[in-house]
């Protein structure tokens, strides 16, 4: 059974690899700066000069886009 469970974490790992590399640029930095490295929209905003709002609407684009692709693929 734990076989089983590890094998479908690592089928899902591994869609979520892809739909996230399949993002644009903008959005693909976003996710990983964010949701992966632990940055705050603030220091990513004083690092590229790019304002906390536009950030977070990038990063909201990207989780409907890949959200989108993952529901897609389910099919």
């Amino acid at each position: 059974m734990m076989i089983f469970k590890k094998h479908i974490r690592d089928q899902l790992k591994e869609k979520l690899k892809e739909a996230i590399s399949s993002l644009k640029a903008d959005y693909r930095d976003i996710i990983i700066a964010v949701d992966f490295e632990g940055y705050t929209y603030k220091e990513i905003a004083n690092q590229t000069g790019i304002s906390p709002g536009t950030l977070m609407s990038r990063r909201h684009r990207a989780m409907s886009l890949l959200l989108k692709k993952l529901k897609t693929e389910k099919k």
